[in-house]
């Protein structure tokens, strides 16, 4: 089993049976785990982080409506398929965040 596949099942667990899991009890019943994309090993990246000198903060809005403090860590650019990207980095008092949005 890779570190990959072992996350996912940690994760998986994490949300079917722990008691911080985002879930309520009548979904966790019914809980078979998330859907994954297949690992891909053209995006298994090395990376230099730009921090961002200002560390600008703000509120972001999760998927439960709250809000959490982030500051904007940094920024890291590389390519998929020949085309460039790029991903900004949060940070908070539980580590770090990269929202992104799913565009298929």
């Amino acid at each position: 089993m890779n570190d990959l596949l072992t996350f996912r099942l940690q994760k998986d667990e994490f949300f079917a049976h722990d008691a911080h899991s985002p879930l309520t009890s009548e979904q966790k019943q019914n809980f078979e785990g998330l859907e994954y994309f297949p690992e891909n090993p053209d995006l298994r990246l090395e990376v230099e982080v730009q921090e961002d000198p200002e560390n600008e903060a703000l509120n972001m809005q999760t998927s439960t409506g709250d809000f959490q403090p982030f500051r904007r860590y940094g920024t890291f650019s590389f390519e998929v398929e020949g085309q460039p990207a790029e991903l900004t980095i949060y940070v908070n008092e539980h580590g770090f965040f990269m929202p992104f949005v799913d565009s298929l």
